[in-house]
């Protein structure tokens, strides 16, 4: 994730990508889109916007808990075991 977001900084480069680890997305990213099949949820927007305990709550169906530590941002599902 370093490495895509260094080429995006130095080379003016846009990156999309795809991945079902938000813990490890949403600290290095600017805009984020969320969708979700089942429920045809499709949000996108700035990711200080998007990650709110409230909106992840809606994507997952049960409640969230978004935290920050330091200089990055934790997403925590109780009763969910990584």
């Amino acid at each position: 994730l370093q490495f895509l977001k260094a080429l995006h900084e130095q080379q003016n480069m846009p990156i999309l990508m795809i991945s079902h680890h938000l813990g490890d997305v949403i600290s290095v990213v600017k805009q984020i889109c969320f969708i979700n099949q089942y429920t045809k949820l499709f949000e996108a927007g700035a990711r200080d916007e998007m990650v709110s305990a409230e909106r992840l709550t809606r994507l997952y169906g049960r409640p969230v808990k978004v935290q920050a530590c330091e200089e990055r941002l934790d997403v925590y599902v109780p009763g969910h075991l990584p």
